[in-house]
């Protein structure tokens, strides 16, 4: 998936049927915001909801996602 290729071990992505979870620990907003556009445009994800912590310009935290059928 295109958002570990931008964060690398500061995300873990997991998948449930067609949902997906993306745990974020300490990440850059920048970059943050290419790997959730990437991940938006070549999956054609659905954010469903989100919590996140943003701290000394790092974010950490939650985001969950509906996948289209037949993702990931």
């Amino acid at each position: 998936m295109a958002v570990s290729s931008t964060l690398g071990t500061a995300a873990t992505v997991t998948f449930a049927g067609d949902a997906a979870t993306l745990v974020l620990n300490q990440v850059e907003p920048a970059n943050l915001a290419r790997g959730l556009e990437a991940m938006r445009q070549n999956t054609a994800a659905r954010f469903t909801s989100a919590k996140l912590d943003i701290r000394a310009e790092q974010i950490s935290g939650r985001l969950e996602l509906q996948l289209p059928a037949g993702q990931p």
